[in-house]
């Protein structure tokens, strides 16, 4: 018997032509995309403005199979909006021409970087960088969507947060391709917005019960700590014994090699976003992998009494009740009525097979 997990919109999975699946994971590397809003003195903090603290998203794009994947070109999104940029500079970096010129695009790696504030009086709600990467991949083009948070909360009353990114390596990346691969994460804690060093960080496997690796700011995430796409945890306590979370935050892993994988997503009929008394839908669905041959939906699907709904919120990884025996499921207002006013919902589904 296995299980297999993937949080809803960690990354997008897009069928080639050939069978072939293309991963896009967008990453921060070292620095983490948050910024917070202190009312009190009207500052945003870190100051974006100040290069050492300007955050990057990296894509990355891997193909299922070990195929050669090449992006030829892309888009960024910020929220709804399409970005727009000017001629790099020297440094090849190009300053968005709207948005309020806050952010930097590096046409020849594809990154982007955050240049202004974008945390103000009128927005302390978390935004939404989105990239739409087009390419080639072993003769057949595609075309595949990766976003990443850039998390935006109000400061004040001591209010904790960690974040998840990955240590700032060549070649690290959330995609495990190989036994001797690995992906190496760093967790920042912050209190009001400034780094703090007290308490302790523990880390957790996809089932977010399981202690994996030593307790501290890093850990190495191997193959056998992820089953298809997972999600890797890092939770921070006052102290070791401990039980109480101060903040949580999590992380998609993608392992290629494994043979099956669940990928969530919304379904057809369900709203993009909660609005405060609509009725959302998300369901799973089992794909089953094959190095080098074509990629398919698992059919049948496995039986409704396979799979569990768990509903855990975004930062301090509060319970928010568990639906199991049943996919597609609804995720109605009593369960959006555990989560904090600054916090998202985590729909954590996995599935039995034999």
């Amino acid at each position: 018997m296995a299980e297999q997990t993937k949080v809803s919109g960690s990354l997008v999975l897009k069928r080639l032509k050939t069978g072939r699946v293309v991963f896009l994971s967008v990453n921060a590397l070292g620095k983490p995309f948050f910024q917070g809003w202190n009312s009190s003195s009207g500052t945003a903090v870190p100051d974006f403005t100040t290069v050492e603290n300007q955050p990057v998203a990296t894509p990355t794009v891997t193909s299922s199979d070990g195929t050669a994947v090449k992006i030829t070109s892309g888009e960024w999104k910020y929220n709804d909006t399409l970005l727009t940029f000017g001629d790099p500079a020297a440094d090849g970096w190009a300053t968005s021409t709207n948005a309020n010129g806050a952010f930097a695009y590096n046409p020849s790696t594809h990154e982007l970087k955050v240049v202004k504030n974008v945390a103000s009086a009128d927005n302390t709600a978390t935004d939404t960088l989105t990239f739409t990467a087009h390419g080639e991949a072993g003769g057949a083009n595609y075309t595949v969507t990766g976003s990443i948070e850039l998390r935006i909360m109000t400061l004040g009353n001591s209010a904790n947060v960690i974040l998840i990114s990955l240590v700032n390596e060549d070649g690290n990346d959330t995609i495990i391709t190989g036994d001797d691969d690995t992906v190496k994460l760093q967790a920042t804690r912050l209190t009001d917005g400034n780094v703090s060093n007290t308490g302790v960080v523990k880390w957790f496997g996809e089932d977010g019960k399981t202690q994996i690796g030593e307790t501290g700011d890093t850990i190495t995430v191997t193959s056998d700590n992820v089953q298809g796409v997972g999600i890797i945890y890092a939770r921070w306590y006052s102290s070791a014994s401990s039980a109480t979370v101060l903040a949580s935050d999590a992380i998609a892993i993608t392992d290629v090699k494994d043979d099956v994988d669940v990928v969530v997503s919304l379904t057809d009929d369900s709203p993009a976003e909660w609005d405060g008394s609509s009725t959302m839908k998300v369901q799973g669905l089992l794909y089953k992998f094959a190095s080098g041959k074509e990629t398919t939906l698992v059919d049948p699907q496995p039986a409704q009494s396979a799979w569990t709904h768990e509903f855990r919120s975004s930062s301090l990884d509060t319970d928010c009740g568990t639906i199991s025996g049943k996919n597609p499921v609804e995720v109605t207002k009593d369960i959006w009525a555990k989560v904090k006013d600054f916090e998202d919902l985590v729909d954590f589904v996995s599935c039995t097979i034999s």
